[in-house]
């Protein structure tokens, strides 16, 4: 196997992992406590580890190389990069409006935000 093709394994590896951790960050997303957040940050290291070492025995890629860490880091600053923020935007947009529905069943009121008027508005418009 040559190390191109076993860096581009190991980007796609990344790739998948940015996934993984876009799933915990979800679970966790809702409690928006430190030590939970720790506490799933390190059950990400742990199971990606996990599924590096499956990954590496599964395609035979060679005893550890640097450039296999390059890989998976590429693969995940590429996730991080591109489709993260679709993910991000999704799930907040899923969590909002679960939340709001929540709170509408138990007989809470809504409130909604208002708008916020820049201060360069305010003085264009007394003008």
């Amino acid at each position: 196997m040559s190390h191109l093709h076993a860096f581009l394994l190991c980007a796609l590896l990344g790739l998948l992992g940015g996934g993984l951790y876009d799933l915990l960050y979800c679970l966790a997303y809702p409690f928006r406590s430190r030590v939970l957040t720790a506490v799933f940050e390190a059950l990400f290291c742990v199971l990606f580890a996990g599924i590096y070492l499956l990954f590496s025995l599964g395609f035979g890629l060679p005893a550890f190389r640097l450039y296999h860490f390059a890989g998976c880091g590429a693969g995940f600053l590429l996730y991080l990069k591109s489709v993260h923020k679709t993910v991000a935007f999704l799930g907040k947009k899923v969590y909002n409006s679960c939340r709001k529905k929540l709170q509408k069943r138990r007989g809470r009121i809504v409130c909604r935000k208002k708008a916020r008027v820049s201060p360069k508005r305010k003085q264009s418009a007394l003008r």
